[in-house]
């Protein structure tokens, strides 16, 4: 009834699985008339339960751009309930704000963790280890990888390769030269250096220079160096570096093979400095509720811990309303 009523609405390209779960063969029939796929999941824990499962199917399915949302709907309301009371405009809309797959699943490893502890911090590393591990080689195992090692604190990310890869941590190898996979600050900082006029399209990185991570604080002063003359070149760029411990690694950095089609440069950049942000809102949050456990923060902390969720409520909406309009 639920696919019924929302196409009386107007509302199309529904589908209902008739009470059995999400399966491979589902998804694979999905997936060749669309590259988008919301579910829709009541907002109660059997809802939540379901949309877990639903996501551990999805995993492996996740290469060549597909792209999969949760949408958790008021609890004790279905979509015929709600499209009946609330509207089509309001049904579409909620769809909009459906939440992508990466940041569902590390919420449901931050559910199952403490992020204040060390252990903590490596059981989340275990758990998270068959979910990344079932998501094809690609870029998007890449970020979630380089999203893990952040959100962990373990920034070896040639360690977490071979973690989520199903294989043995990787070691070094003298006959065979390959890349390490790069954080996310290193990401965008080689990004930046090869591409200086990116910058303009850069957001606001509110707190990069505080950062304990060399390539984070490397970053902030790149971007301040470019926005001081937005022509100088990736050469010119890297020479500023010359007397610092940084130069090296700037330079190959700047010559990195990323092999990003020219017309994708500004979207990677924007998803990529969109992480950005994402991982130092979560840190500031981290820190403040660190603090809190240890003693009574200040109206100022406590304002500022206020002012970093809303911001992260900001990211995940800005981030579903790119990945609508694309």
């Amino acid at each position: 009834m639920d696919v019924v009523a929302l196409a009386q609405h107007g509302i199309d390209h529904t589908v209902a699985t008739l009470g059995t779960a999400t399966t491979a063969q589902h998804l694979h029939r999905l997936f060749r008339v669309a590259s988008h796929v919301v579910f829709c999941f009541d907002g109660d824990r059997a809802g939540r339960d379901a949309a877990i499962k639903a996501m551990n199917t999805c995993l492996a399915e996740m290469h060549g751009g597909r792209q999969v949302s949760f949408l958790f709907l008021p609890e004790g309301e279905d979509p015929d309930d709600f499209v009946r009371r609330r509207g089509a405009g309001a049904f579409r809309d909620a769809i909009l704000a459906a939440q992508p797959l990466d940041e569902f699943l590390f919420e449901h490893l931050r559910a199952r963790t403490n992020l204040r502890r060390q252990d903590g911090r490596a059981r989340m590393v275990e758990l998270a280890r068959p979910l990344i591990g079932a998501i094809p080689p690609g870029p998007y195992k890449e970020m979630l990888t380089r999203r893990l090692g952040e959100i962990s604190g373990l920034d070896d990310t040639r360690y977490l390769s071979g973690v989520v890869g199903g294989r043995r941590p990787a070691t070094r190898n003298p006959g065979r030269r390959t890349e390490e996979p790069l954080s996310t600050y290193a990401y965008l900082l080689s990004l930046l250096l090869q591409h200086p006029r990116l910058v303009r399209q850069l957001p606001t990185l509110e707190g990069l220079d505080e950062q304990e991570q060399p390539a984070a604080r490397v970053l902030a002063r790149v971007i301040d160096i470019i926005r001081e003359d937005d022509v100088i070149s990736t050469a010119a760029l890297v020479e500023r570096f010359r007397d610092t411990p940084h130069h090296e690694r700037l330079e190959k950095l700047a010559a990195r093979n990323h092999q990003i089609a020219e017309d994708l440069l500004e979207e990677i950049l924007l998803q990529t400095s969109h992480s950005v942000r994402r991982l130092l809102v979560d840190e500031a949050i981290d820190r403040l509720l660190e603090k809190a456990d240890r003693q009574p923060l200040s109206d100022t902390e406590k304002s500022d811990l206020n002012r970093f969720t809303r911001l992260k409520q900001d990211l995940h909406m800005d981030s579903i309303s790119t990945a609508g309009s694309a």
